[in-house]
């Protein structure tokens, strides 16, 4: 399988996303929100407000992005169609995977990840079978009818 994006977050302190190069992929760009994800220490970061980033439409692929946590507040976006459908993934604190059809959220897993200082996050994506995983541990299976391609991205401080 095609690793389409792969992110280290490795960059001078204060660079935005969206003028980083990451490790594998095209690049990020601004979704929605009121301000833009930087770097800080070689992590993401929001200064303020929530921040949503997303990379290129993906149909199939793997999306791996390696990350420090410390607050709880990241969430992975996956089969973005619009700001009303699309898959998000919040690992840690509430600990949820749910579907938004029509801007409605539909809880389908809580998956809550215990407090890693670095975690390894993976949303593997063939046809209608969406995997993901930590550290290289697979934690849930979706298995999707509804949106077969779409965007991918991270976001700070809330939903898209």
């Amino acid at each position: 399988m095609t690793i389409v994006f792969q992110d280290t977050f490795t960059d001078v302190d204060g660079t935005l996303l969206q003028n980083h190069t990451p490790e594998v992929g095209a690049g990020w760009t601004t979704f929605v929100g009121s301000s833009s994800l930087q770097i800080r220490t070689n992590q993401a970061y929001s200064s303020g407000g929530s921040a949503n980033q997303t990379i290129t439409q993906v149909t199939n692929g793997k999306l791996t992005v390696t990350e420090y946590f410390d607050s709880g507040s990241i969430s992975i976006f996956f089969r973005i169609q619009d700001v009303n459908n699309y898959y998000d993934w919040l690992p840690y604190g509430p600990g949820w995977v749910r579907k938004y059809v029509a801007g409605v959220a539909t809880t389908i897993a809580t998956l809550i990840l215990p407090p890693l200082d670095l975690a390894t996050l993976k949303v593997i994506m063939q046809g209608s079978i969406i995997q993901l995983y930590a550290n290289d541990v697979r934690l849930y299976t979706i298995q999707n009818a509804v949106f077969l391609s779409g965007s991918c991205g991270i976001g700070i401080g809330g939903g898209l």
